[in-house]
């Protein structure tokens, strides 16, 4: 995965900002949401994750935007709590919430064909993010409380605090006020380079229902 991902990066660095960009629709949203490299003889693979990933995005920045609403799930795992959220072409998005030993609160979300699918990689990712969290927490407790410069760190950290896990709870609460009038696939191509000895880079974007998720703000739910 590690190594996908320094692939997956290789290739955003290279075409965000240059002639090609527009290609892959880095002019609309210049960030990595739907793109996935996969080693392997088949594009196919890169693309299904790419696809997961571009589905999860959209519909993270559409809920949290209040264009659609999240449904209430039931899990079997002590402590965790679930939502799902529909997304395009079928997929759904689940975010998932605990909170940890040491009193914070810890979230993984992720997109797949059903919900128990995407429930199960949501744990992983809540599994990556109380890492994160955990790590912070013995930084705090030697006095060296300096969050990381990142400003997706930076939202996990607010999000893992009472007042950033409030917000979450509101927007869980509330009602959609808008209306979301469909979806505009934006990219979905391989994206050529380098990289492509190593694996196939893949990215499928959706126009983002809002820009918000792009701003240097804390109390943005998207890490």
């Amino acid at each position: 995965m590690a190594v996908s991902e320094a692939l997956e990066r290789w290739s955003f660095h290279s075409v965000v900002r240059s002639d090609r960009a527009a290609l892959y629709g880095f002019d609309i949203d210049s960030s990595t949401n739907g793109m996935s490299a996969f080693p392997g003889l088949l594009a196919r693979d890169a693309r299904r994750r790419a696809m997961l990933e571009g589905i999860e995005r959209f519909s993270l920045i559409a809920w949290w935007n209040g264009f659609i609403g999240a449904e209430p799930q039931q899990t079997d795992w002590p402590g965790v709590n679930a939502v799902s959220i529909p997304g395009p072409f079928g997929g759904i998005t689940a975010v998932v919430w605990t909170r940890t030993a040491h009193g914070s609160y810890a979230y993984g979300y992720a997109a797949d064909e059903s919900f128990t699918s995407a429930f199960e990689r949501a744990l992983t990712e809540m599994a990556r993010n109380e890492t994160v969290l955990r790590t912070w927490w013995h930084l705090h407790l030697s006095g060296e409380t300096k969050a990381g410069g990142h400003i997706f760190e930076r939202r996990c950290l607010f999000f893992s605090t009472d007042a950033g896990h409030a917000m979450f709870q509101a927007r869980l609460n509330s009602k959609p006020r808008n209306l979301l009038h469909g979806f505009d696939v934006i990219c979905d191509s391989e994206i050529p380079g380098p990289w492509s000895d190593y694996a196939t880079v893949w990215r499928f974007a959706l126009r983002p229902p809002s820009r918000t998720f792009l701003e240097k703000r804390e109390d943005v739910f998207f890490f």
